[in-house]
């Protein structure tokens, strides 16, 4: 092979990347452009000749025979190059699913240390506030999205009164009993604290809804806000239908929050998270914003971020922060 090129190298076609040399065996490097080096050649040896004598046309032959051997080998070497480049690309996403899953199985299987904890972390103490177990009682607190209702589960488990949590989700008992394998396990253990469960409880316009109608609280929580996967959408478009939902529940978040109450949305900060512009749509309704405060789920033991409509699946959380807002 490395004496077709030689015999070519004396062609007008090549003389532009005569200067470009591989480490392999001297050769010129067409995977710095393997197309265009196609290209030229097939303009050259493409072209019309006049009639010739036999034995130039002989000579046109193993010309035309080396033209399509180099071809050939040019091919091959686009080939290899952006083949290379395709698996370096495919290792790099396969390193992210791996962290991902090992992410998924450290939240499944938390740590023995994280089961035995049942007091409060210091991320559970502007939830309940500080003070006196008196004050911490009369902590009213709204959650909102639950998916398997293991953040409240959580919560209860730390709280000085669970009777004074209510914890809601958009979707039915079927659906979670269906869906998640511990829903109705935290269900269950919550109604036994005391905490009340709604099951049907649309954020974007909760205020409205009958058994919340009139109930204000100290703190309504909303962990990882999300309107939902569609294929066919486009960046943006899924963009706006979430800020829509994050800007919805702002507006009755505000109509039921007591003065001096707080609004916490935990939400993820990395790129695209970061365009929703959560500061923004709290300040569209007249709320500021207190402070942000990264969020760690090992602070919550037993606490599993699931995927809305996706089984019983955990997403990765991380980084994320919680923003708290406040008139």
């Amino acid at each position: 092979m490395g004496q077709h090129f030689s015999a070519m190298a004396d062609y007008s076609i090549f003389d532009k990347h005569k200067q470009s040399k591989s480490s392999h065996n001297g050769l010129p490097s067409f995977t710095d452009d393997p197309f265009s080096a196609m290209a030229d050649c097939y303009r050259v040896f493409s072209k019309p000749k006049p009639s010739k004598s036999r034995d130039n046309r002989l000579l046109d032959s193993t010309t035309t025979t080396l033209a399509l051997t180099t071809l050939a080998t040019v091919a091959v070497s686009a080939l290899v190059y952006y083949r290379t480049r395709f698996d370096d690309h495919l290792d790099d996403e396969i390193d992210k699913d791996h962290e991902d899953q090992e992410e998924e199985k450290r939240q499944v299987y938390p740590p023995v240390s994280d089961l035995l904890v049942v007091s409060k972390t210091p991320n559970m103490d502007f939830i309940f506030n500080e003070g006196d177990g008196r004050q911490q009682q009369q902590h009213k607190i709204l959650l909102v999205g639950e998916g398997d209702f293991s953040f409240s589960a959580s919560l209860a488990s730390s709280s000085p009164s669970a009777s004074n949590m209510v914890a809601t989700s958009l979707n039915s008992r079927d659906f979670l009993y269906r869906n998640y394998r511990n829903a109705m396990d935290n269900i269950n253990e919550l109604r036994r604290k005391g905490c009340t469960i709604m099951h049907g409880i649309d954020a974007t316009e909760m205020v409205k809804h009958d058994a919340l109608s009139g109930m204000l609280f100290d703190r309504i929580i909303f962990n990882f806000p999300h309107a939902g996967f569609f294929e066919d959408d486009s960046t943006e478009s899924q963009l706006r239908r979430n800020q829509m939902l994050v800007a919805l529940f702002f507006e009755n978040a505000k109509k039921m929050l007591k003065a001096g109450g707080e609004i916490h949305v935990t939400h993820k900060c990395s790129y695209f998270f970061q365009r929703w512009n959560i500061q923004v749509l709290a300040s569209n309704v007249g709320l500021r914003l207190i402070e942000e405060v990264p969020f760690n789920f090992r602070d919550y033991p037993g606490y599993h971020t699931k995927y809305g409509f996706r089984g019983d699946k955990n997403f990765n959380c991380n980084p994320s922060k919680t923003y708290k807002f406040g008139f």
